[in-house]
């Protein structure tokens, strides 16, 4: 449902990619320096570090390179939000999730596990609907991804580079051929039918993306996905990104995945 005048400060929580940390995606994204100027709280938290990963020592989020059974990332979530309410400084009711890479799919598991804390998310570089999804509420959702994305694929025309010479075991390998093989766009399509969306449009947002929208959805929630013709793996908008000539779709769009993301997801609330 639309967002009324919040009595205090949305929560914003901002997930890093494989291998970052909550600092590192606090400066790739400049979400503070937005949150400064709109009025909102923003969380970078930072994943564990994981020695037996397969693609060796390095910080992740629950999900896709991380089946320890004995974690649930999605509880410290739910645990975090309750640590920063206990300031008195949040409106519960508006809390987002977005994220990068593995950011990006754990802010997608967010929807499926923990619906009824997030009001909406926006994933950048990575998202799925994992097979058992069963969201307790319809949630607004976006998504921005590189149509020549070389880490996580657009579609199933190319192998991740994360899986070329990586040293992993057979079946490890089968597991991650078939998500790395998964067709972004059609992942966003399933969520938009498990939340019965009724209305697709397609249009061009700028020169280089194609911006579509399911609207006419249960609980009067929307789903965006921007699709950046041309784009690889990075976060529009970042000055990490653009002036380096090695990512002319970014020097090319508008998008801006931080101010971009926040106007889509501070539409929307918790149902009373």
């Amino acid at each position: 449902m639309p967002a009324a005048a919040p009595s205090h400060a949305p929560l914003v929580l901002n997930f890093h990619g494989l291998g970052g940390d909550g600092a590192s995606q606090a400066a790739y994204t400049r979400y503070t320096d937005l949150a400064e100027t709109e009025g909102f709280v923003t969380v970078h938290p930072s994943g564990l570090l994981v020695e037996t990963n397969e693609w060796g020592a390095t910080r992740n989020w629950e999900g896709i390179g991380e089946d320890n059974p004995g974690r649930d990332d999605v509880q410290f979530v739910s645990d975090l939000i309750d640590q920063v309410a206990a300031q008195g400084c949040i409106d519960p009711k508006r809390v987002y999730a977005t994220g990068f890479s593995n950011g990006g799919y754990f802010s997608a598991q967010l929807v499926c596990r923990l619906a009824d804390r997030i009001a909406a998310t926006f994933s950048v570089g990575g998202i799925s609907r994992p097979d058992g999804c069963q969201p307790s509420r319809p949630v607004a959702m976006g998504a921005i991804h590189g149509t020549a994305d070389e880490v996580v694929p657009f579609d199933d025309s190319s192998t991740s580079v994360l899986l070329k010479g990586a040293d992993i075991d057979d079946d490890k390998a089968q597991e991650l051929d078939a998500f790395f093989a998964e067709i972004i766009p059609d992942e966003v399509a399933e969520f938009a039918a498990g939340f019965n969306c009724t209305t697709m449009a397609e249009n061009m947002f700028d020169a280089v993306t194609t911006l579509t929208s399911y609207t006419d959805c249960d609980g009067d929630v929307a789903l965006r996905f921007y699709a950046m013709e041309g784009a690889g793996h990075i976060w529009p908008g970042s000055h990490w990104d653009k002036g380096t000539g090695k990512y002319p779709a970014a020097e090319a769009s508008g998008l801006d995945a931080t101010a971009d993301g926040w106007a889509f997801m501070s539409q929307y609330s918790l149902d009373e």
